[in-house]
């Protein structure tokens, strides 16, 4: 039997909770889930996937960081729509829902949390009296265990994350190159995210000028848009080599890029990004080097599946990332290991399941 579920959240853009409900939402039609998408804000770079989902999408076009109107634009939806669960996948989403649904009850309400948040949790919007989630969904044990010293009485699921696997190899390393107007002996390192402060770009930039002293030939594809790019990609020109730092934009084709890396970096610090590009880097067999971040420690096992190191230890990433380069055989092993960790534990199959369960289970 069918189960009307409705998701809010707050962008469609690449490289947040977006990314992971649309590899979802297939899978989650396949479990009888009847799905609709409510968006607070204009929609974003996935938009056009989402429609091509087939599933009921509408945007609110929250105007002001805390628009009153989404309020009542929630409560008239939800009165329309009559979903049976309203999931809602980040804090803001959640946040406008637990403030419109203050009296509201007919449908059970699950919510994400993630290690990603502030540590000091917030329910509602000020002025309000908010309806806490029925059920709670993190995205591991150790954060499971940091809501429930806040949260005594309320029920919490840990529901590992969730990526899309990295594309068979359609696309040859050399057409790759081409395209991108890479020499044909190009070593590539990748990364991915929102192009945003807390994604460490300067960082990177920084430790690839001196990868460049042990490797000529080496470059950073950089892939994302946001906020920073224009400052970022001054600073590249001025603190680096340009021609080693390529910002590939708002691009769709990560997943055709990603199993051409010989290796991934992520510089994020603490509560910063969407773990869905790292995973997927993993899903391909690509070493990665992380940020030794609690949040990163949940998905990499230290010279096991991938390395980590401290957010600002440029000279460590150096030293591994050139390990990785020269010793053919320690790529392959830290690769596979991270290819194997990821089809274990982050399919997007296994996920959608959980939540289906979580759907059907989760009381009034």
């Amino acid at each position: 039997m069918s189960q009307r579920i409705l998701h809010v959240i707050q962008s469609l853009e690449r490289y947040t909770p977006a990314d992971e409900l649309l590899t979802l939402l297939p899978t989650l039609a396949a479990l009888e889930c009847q799905q609709s998408v409510l968006v607070l804000g204009r929609g974003g770079a996935l938009a056009g996937a989402f429609a091509e989902a087939g599933v009921e999408l509408r945007c609110l076009e929250q105007r002001w960081t805390f628009d009153p109107s989404i309020i009542g634009q929630l409560v008239m939806h939800v009165r329309r729509t009559s979903p049976e669960v309203v999931h809602t996948w980040d804090r803001l989403s959640r946040r406008y829902v637990s403030a419109a649904a203050a009296s509201s009850r007919g449908w059970r309400f699950v919510a994400n949390w993630s290690s990603m948040e502030p540590a000091r949790l917030r329910i509602g919007m000020p002025m309000f009296f908010p309806r806490t989630p029925d059920r709670w969904l993190v995205e591991s044990e150790s954060v499971r265990e940091s809501l429930s010293r806040q949260l005594t009485d309320s029920a919490i699921a840990v529901v590992p994350p969730a990526a899309a696997p990295a594309t068979s190899d359609a696309t040859r390393r050399g057409e790759l190159l081409a395209e991108f107007g890479l020499p044909d002996d190009a070593l590539l390192i990748g990364t991915a995210g929102q192009l945003v402060v807390p994604l460490g770009i300067k960082e990177l930039i920084w430790a690839v000028d001196m990868v460049r002293v042990l490797h000529p030939n080496i470059r950073l594809l950089i892939a994302g848009d946001g906020p920073q790019r224009d400052h970022l990609q001054h600073f590249a020109a001025t603190a680096a080599v340009p021609e080693n730092i390529c910002f590939l934009g708002d691009t769709d084709r990560w997943c055709d890029i990603v199993p051409h890396l010989d290796v991934y970096w992520q510089g994020t610090e603490v509560q910063a990004i969407s773990p869905t590009a790292l995973l997927t880097a993993m899903s391909a067999g690509v070493p990665v080097v992380a940020s030794d971040t609690p949040q990163h420690r949940e998905w990499i096992e230290d010279n096991q599946n991938g390395f980590l190191v401290g957010y600002d230890a440029r000279a460590d990433r150096t030293r591994i990332t050139d390990q990785l380069l020269v010793d053919a055989e320690l790529r392959q092993t830290i690769g596979e290991a991270a290819r194997q960790h990821f089809h274990e534990h982050y399919m997007p199959a296994a996920r959608a399941e959980q939540l289906a369960d979580i759907y059907r289970q989760a009381k009034l």
